[in-house]
């Protein structure tokens, strides 16, 4: 008897409403969308996430999820179901690596960076009825794949708790309780970074910054937030 997973992608930020990917107008993530996820399925999901990363290109900072995370500041994203029927784990990858090209950098590698190695590493997030046998499984081949971009990897071993994943990629938060009707969620975790010069990351230095590119208000537009938003909307009203 085949069995089928249900799977879904766990998202944050514009890879949910953005339809651009390098340049206005390129249209590759809403190909993406379109071709790979049932959007009109969403279901909102309570995940630790915040602002905490820095462009330096786009001078803006982005979200990030993060473990640490007190229950009290979980943010809300997306749970987003696949079209494909997910039957191994060689599905899961196949999707993942689609995910990974509509994220960026023109690569398909579950880790993605050569010149700046691991700034954003594919991740799994399993439902606990998940049998312990093919959890294991699925983590050892994601493993192997994540190994297929070596110095990447060699990066992200050295920090893998700045990105909230285990070694072998799975998300180190729990399983979202809204998603019970997933198997697994896959995303893209980046990693947490300050402006040069900051030591502290305060509602005022995001503020500064959410001028330089459509995406604060945006995320809150389609139902994405953080507990930094308030204190952010004060700044900027003031």
């Amino acid at each position: 008897m085949e069995q089928y997973f249900k799977g879904g992608v766990l998202i944050i930020g514009s890879l949910y409403w953005q339809d651009h990917q390098e340049r206005e107008g390129d249209e590759i993530r809403k190909k993406w969308r379109d071709t790979f996820l049932e959007i009109s399925h969403s279901v909102d999901v309570t995940i630790p996430i915040r602002y905490g990363r820095f462009s330096t290109k786009e001078q803006t900072y982005t979200m990030v999820f993060d473990y640490r995370l007190p229950k009290e500041k979980f943010g809300r994203g997306k749970a987003v179901p696949l079209k494909k029927q997910i039957q191994s784990i060689e599905d899961v990858i196949i999707c993942a690596r689609e995910l990974s090209l509509a994220e960026g950098k023109y690569d398909n590698m579950l880790i993605k960076g050569r010149k700046s190695p691991a700034w954003g590493v594919c991740g799994l997030s399993f439902n606990p009825k998940i049998s312990v046998i093919l959890k294991k499984e699925f983590l050892a081949n994601w493993e192997l794949t994540l190994k297929e971009n070596k110095i990447g990897y060699e990066t992200f071993l050295k920090k893998s708790n700045d990105f909230s994943l285990s070694q072998n990629g799975e998300f180190l938060f729990d399983f979202p309780s809204e998603a019970i009707e997933f198997d697994f969620l896959i995303a893209v975790s980046t990693e947490p970074i300050l402006r040069n010069g900051i030591a502290e990351l305060t509602p005022a230095e995001i503020a500064q910054y959410v001028v330089n590119r459509e995406y604060f208000y945006p995320n809150q537009e389609h139902g994405i937030i953080t507990y930094q938003d308030g204190e952010i909307k004060r700044v900027l009203i003031n």
